[in-house]
């Protein structure tokens, strides 16, 4: 099996380093253009842990989730679908956390960035069981 080490010095305690990269889900806030992690299955002690990276262009766009639907055949003129509901999503979001997004107290930002980025997997989260619950009623379950 191929191997790669890379090496960096961070100031940081070594505990705080090690939990941030053994943690599949942290992979978008230091590996680049890692849009978001999927289907993480966590062993004890990271052995044998696996995940699906889901990496974006330089415009933003999901390269993962794009070729999987083309596959199936959704083309581009689909895939407005999503952009659109995305893009719901994120204004309600601004809506409630932009105040505090825009804040000038360092804080204020840093917490409204907390809450950005769980209310996001939340939403998420949702839209996924209610795909879920309705294609589970399109096949009679």
């Amino acid at each position: 099996m191929a191997r790669v080490t890379r090496k960096r010095e961070v100031e940081a305690p070594v505990a705080d380093v090690w939990k941030l990269v053994s943690d599949p889900h942290s992979l978008p806030r230091w590996w680049p253009r890692t849009a978001r992690v999927e289907n993480v299955d966590v062993k004890p002690g990271g052995k044998r842990s696996q995940w699906t990276k889901v990496l974006q262009t330089g415009e933003g766009r999901g390269v993962r989730a794009a070729n999987e639907l083309s596959r199936v055949g959704v083309g581009a003129r689909n895939l407005r679908v999503f952009r659109s509901s995305a893009d719901r999503e994120a204004n309600l979001l601004e809506a409630l956390l932009g105040p505090s997004l825009r804040s000038r107290n360092p804080e204020r930002r840093k917490e409204a960035l907390q809450s950005l980025e769980s209310l996001a997997a939340t939403v998420s989260h949702l839209k996924h069981l209610l795909l879920v619950r309705d294609l589970r009623r399109l096949a009679g379950d």
